[in-house]
């Protein structure tokens, strides 16, 4: 029987590599900056290949951002086995166009609980203007999670929970304890 205890979050090193050696965030020419528990920086070198015409950040690219850095600071702080780790929510708000220029996304944590990672990303520009700025909810397959197995409710979304649907309010709220 496996132990109860849940392995350690991931060494920073392993989740900096694991970024940049990733096909998607190696097209879009991603760096990372700086990995700490509950806070990621990630970089965006300007390409055109990145941007409309006219050189403006794509905000498919922004979106990009946002949720890669919502999933990396999910991944530092919650165990190593409890992946895969998906977005059960990304609300994005647009602030700003990035024009031929640098971008950067900063994420950090608010709240963590079992399974659930609540936060607060934003991609600025190399002076810090905001360009782009979401919450997310990262949820985490748990080895206690996998244990129920098929036997979940519905989510109020209609949909099962690792299957694309959204989580019910009292998984959500369990998941915090």
């Amino acid at each position: 029987m496996p132990s109860a205890e849940p392995t350690p979050p991931i060494d920073h090193d392993a989740l900096s590599r694991s970024l940049s050696e990733a096909p998607y965030t190696r097209t879009l020419g991603l760096r990372v900056e700086t990995i700490e528990e509950g806070r990621v920086r990630v970089a965006l070198p300007f390409a055109e290949g990145n941007s409309n015409p006219g050189g403006v950040l794509h905000g498919g690219v922004a979106a990009s951002l946002l949720a890669i850095g919502s999933r990396a600071v999910a991944r530092t702080v919650l165990p190593t086995d409890s992946g895969p780790w998906t977005l059960g929510q990304l609300q994005v708000n647009y602030l700003s166009a990035a024009k031929e220029e640098d971008v950067f996304a900063e994420a950090r944590l608010q709240r963590r609980g079992r399974a659930l990672c609540f936060v607060e990303t934003k991609v600025v520009t190399g002076d810090d203007r905001a360009i782009a700025a979401a919450t997310a909810v990262v949820r985490a397959r748990t080895r206690q999670g996998a244990a129920r197995g098929a036997k979940r409710e519905p989510s109020v979304g209609g949909g099962r929970v690792g299957q694309g649907g959204a989580l019910s309010s009292s998984e959500a709220l369990q998941s915090l304890a």
